[in-house]
């Protein structure tokens, strides 16, 4: 099955683990974050919003419709959190026409889904960078991650895509790595949602 399936029935069978209502906001209002190679998890989930088979507004919000446009109906926020895959590929989805179509349905949705990625050094390497890297383990560019192109078609499609740069004043190690986790700000992202979302 999907990756969308599959997440649903999670949810479904945690509101029922938890004695609360499938209505509740555990399946109202959905916040999707991953971290270092967790970004597969979102690009799967991207490439399923992409693809879904239906193209009109309704069926975001139809329960007959397929399990990735019920899923993205309630999720607020996508977040790749120093996203990275050792298998020397593009660490974002590189399918120009998935990403479009998944563009033009985060529009839709109400409040209009929210994309967020934070690097590191340890993932991403800038010219203006102070700090050598190890042998072997230099970081990739913006375009060999595959961001350039995820920007380029955000910004084509008038979708936001927040992109930000965390601990740049750090060496480029494991231990900066994971600190993307604690500097992370989930709240001034649902605060951010939710003032848009008005």
């Amino acid at each position: 099955g999907s990756a969308s399936l599959h997440l649903l029935m999670l949810l479904e069978d945690l509101t029922v683990q938890m004695g609360i209502s499938a209505k509740s906001d555990l399946l109202s209002s959905l916040h999707l974050v991953g971290f270092s190679k967790g970004a597969v998890v979102l690009n799967q989930l991207l490439a399923e919003f992409g693809a879904a088979g239906h193209s009109d507004t309704e069926a975001l919000e139809d329960s007959e419709s397929p399990p990735a446009l019920r899923l993205l109906s309630i999720t607020r926020t996508m977040e790749w959190l120093d996203p990275g895959i050792s298998d020397g590929n593009c660490v974002f989805l590189t399918d120009e026409d998935l990403l479009r179509m998944a563009a033009s349905r985060f529009r839709r949705c109400h409040p209009m889904t929210g994309l967020y990625v934070v690097l590191s050094p340890f993932q991403l390497a800038l010219d203006s960078y102070g700090f050598d890297y190890p042998e072997d383990e230099e970081a990739c560019t913006s375009e060999e991650l595959g961001l350039d192109l995820l920007q380029s078609v955000m910004q084509e499609e008038n979708m936001p895509l927040e992109v930000e740069y965390c601990c740049f004043n750090r060496e480029p190690t494991m231990q900066t790595h994971f600190r993307v986790l604690k500097e992370f700000n989930i709240q001034h992202i649902l605060h951010s949602v939710e003032g848009e979302g008005g």
